[in-house]
């Protein structure tokens, strides 16, 4: 089994729980992600939040004094954005997943903000929180809708919950639940775009050109992280920075390959 950082064709990095906490980097991930781009290792750092674009999430890692190129960031935004360019030649979408996929989206597509338009996909993400404005009820309205009619529901992730200062706000799984039901979507109908699902990880590895089974997956979180890249074939490491403590992976059927304290010992043992 690999043991170094060199043996893989890319490195994969969850964000929040595995590189920072808060507004703080975590210890050793300047030195890894210095020590990535200066041996020329691809690499990309994943997050299943749609709410920011990859030059906010840069502009917040650089506060951090963690300074990353955007090209290297992948967000469950951009995944959902990739699969509409991808599936229609002329995209008719209605989104309800918030000011960064509005922003990403750009003119590439037609908005759907009606009922007589015809619609391909309805975009949701949970955004409320971060946007500072309510879900829009009567934009729902209209993607009900056309989920009634046919559209595709593309989600940014299956999180029932998303961890705010206060607590939790609802995460889009929560969301995607009420429009599948009041929309009778059918499974094969609804695409969730971040991880732990395959398409997320393949959609990456076919940006980067490389073989998911050649790849490493770093990540905090059993669920998302470490089954996102179980799915796809990768090699998996869990860092005990984040969600995920001891005897919450001791209880749990999903076993990564590796296990580390954090990026620090991870990068003194595999770098």
């Amino acid at each position: 089994m690999p043991a170094c950082l060199t043996d893989f064709d890319a490195i994969f990095l969850d964000m929040d729980g595995t590189l920072y906490h808060g507004d703080k980097p975590l210890p050793g991930v300047v030195d890894l992600l210095q020590t990535l781009a200066a041996i020329h290792l691809p690499y990309a750092c994943l997050t299943n939040a749609a709410w920011k674009t990859p030059e906010q999430i840069h502009g917040r890692l650089a506060n951090m004094g963690v300074h990353l190129d955007p090209n290297y960031l992948y967000t469950a935004g951009m995944a959902m954005i990739d699969r509409v360019m991808r599936q229609w030649d002329s995209p008719h979408v209605c989104s309800l997943a918030g000011q960064a996929v509005e922003q990403m989206l750009d003119d590439k597509v037609v908005r759907v903000t009606d009922r007589q338009t015809h619609c391909d996909a309805v975009l949701l993400a949970s955004h409320m929180h971060a946007d500072k404005v309510p879900l829009n009820l009567a934009l729902g309205e209209v993607a009900v809708h056309h989920l009634r009619q046919g559209a595709e529901l593309l989600v940014s992730c299956k999180d029932r919950v998303y961890p705010i200062e206060e607590g939790y706000t609802f995460g889009s799984g929560s969301l995607a639940a009420m429009f599948i039901y009041a929309g009778l979507v059918p499974e094969e109908r609804v695409h969730y775009m971040g991880k732990p699902d395959a398409m997320f990880m393949e959609e990456l590895c076919r940006k980067l050109q490389v073989d998911p089974t050649r790849c490493l997956m770093v990540g905090d979180n059993l669920e998302s992280d470490i089954q996102g890249g179980l799915n796809v074939g990768m090699t998996t490491a869990l860092v005990l920075s984040g969600v995920t403590q001891q005897e919450t992976l001791k209880a749990s059927v999903i076993k990564p390959h590796f296990v580390f304290e954090d990026i620090n010992a991870l990068f003194k043992i595999m770098g």
